[in-house]
């Protein structure tokens, strides 16, 4: 028995020890390849057109948005209206598919157009990227 196991194990010693050995260096490598983010073109560089429209009395509760540049065009869209102060007077967001090259947004309420001039702002967002903008009336 002792002969049978001592046998086995210098055969199994001489396996290991003659065996052809493999490195790393010895594996076959892939083709070198650098990994590229393509972020979309900016969707607006100049600023956009915004007025009132539908205008009742002093308030207006529509806003239009003109010359939306066709890399634009499909995303959505939100408009938020500022007054004195920083108070949020109205707010709107369109689905994706209703941004064209001219937009009527609806906004959630009616405000009075003069108190955007008057220490107000809009902020507009096109597909999540600010868009300056030039505030009409």
């Amino acid at each position: 028995m002792k002969k049978i196991g001592l046998g086995a194990l210098l055969v199994l010693l001489a396996a290991l020890i003659f065996a052809p050995t493999s490195s790393a260096a010895q594996l076959p490598l892939a083709t070198p390849s650098l990994m590229t983010l393509a972020a979309p073109p900016a969707c607006a560089i100049l600023p956009l057109s915004v007025a009132s429209t539908a205008q009742i009395g002093s308030k207006t509760q529509t806003l239009l948005i003109t010359s939306v540049p066709t890399g634009c065009q499909g995303a959505a869209l939100q408009v938020t209206v500022y007054g004195a102060g920083g108070i949020v007077l109205a707010t709107a967001v369109t689905p994706t598919m209703d941004v064209g090259a001219t937009t009527t947004v609806a906004l959630d309420v009616k405000f009075k157009m003069t108190d955007v001039t008057s220490g107000g702002g809009i902020a507009l967002t096109i597909g999540g990227r600010g868009i300056n903008t030039t505030w009409l009336g």
